[in-house]
């Protein structure tokens, strides 16, 4: 499915093929904020892969026991894609929140969840809405700079203390600042691109624990850092992909 957007006063048809999780823009692919960060080495990311796999390993394997080649093989193999299997399991509590979260924002009465993981994490995130005072305006929204050709979706924009910020909600059971915080810084850049009288005073992350529904935000005001560090990331991105293409 093909989702298309039209920008900066319906001059850029922006266009999302939802199957490969691809932008482009008249025909030309452009990389997505997210595609474009995940050129930057996560090392927690990395140990934790391999703490699943030592994990699986551990509860497979007895001191003493004698096991034949077919079972072993299998341990190896299931071992090697343990944490694509705990990701899975996890992600889908953080990706119903997501989506209950998205409609809530977009004014939806959805009702109390039944799983008691999903109610915890709305129930943190209402009552984080409440005590900050956060009004959101809009949700889920696309977005382009013409001038460094990159694209997203922005989870939502919101006011706090009548102050702009550009939203993001994540799944993950720890804050990334600096992957998250360049996320977002590149999400202003492209909405201040765009709409000259939009001035954002910062972002906000919203993050939801996968498995236990833990529920923390983070409001950052200086956002020049994470500036800088999109655009690096950004520059090393392409560079990249043009020797790929020079040195297939």
């Amino acid at each position: 499915m093909k989702v298309i957007n039209r920008l900066y006063g319906k001059d850029v048809e922006l266009v999302f093929d939802t199957m490969k999780h691809q932008y482009s823009v008249n025909g030309e692919i452009i990389p997505g904020c997210t595609s474009i960060l995940g050129i930057v080495a996560k090392n927690a990311l990395m140990f934790w892969s391999a703490n699943c796999a030592s994990d699986y390993f551990k509860s497979k394997i007895e001191p003493g026991k004698i096991y034949d080649e077919v079972y072993l093989d299998d341990v190896y193999r299931n071992a090697k894609k343990a944490h694509t299997q705990i990701k899975e399991d996890a992600a889908s509590v953080g990706k119903i929140t997501h989506l209950w979260v998205q409609h809530y924002i977009e004014g939806k009465d959805l009702g109390q969840p039944i799983n008691d993981k999903v109610k915890g994490s709305v129930e943190r995130f209402l009552k984080w809405q409440k005590e900050k005072n956060v009004k959101f305006l809009i949700s889920e929204q696309p977005c382009f700079s013409r001038k460094y050709k990159y694209a997203g979706t922005l989870d939502f924009i919101c006011k706090i203390n009548n102050k702009l910020y550009i939203g993001d909600l994540k799944t993950n059971n720890s804050m990334y600042y600096n992957s998250m915080g360049s996320q977002c810084a590149s999400y202003i850049m492209a909405r201040e691109e765009e709409f000259k009288n939009e001035k954002y005073a910062g972002f906000v992350v919203c993050r939801v624990g996968k498995e236990d529904g833990e529920f923390e935000s983070w409001i950052c005001e200086d956002t020049k850092i994470f500036k800088k560090n999109f655009l690096n990331a950004l520059s090393l991105y392409k560079s990249e992909e043009t020797i790929k293409q020079q040195y297939k």
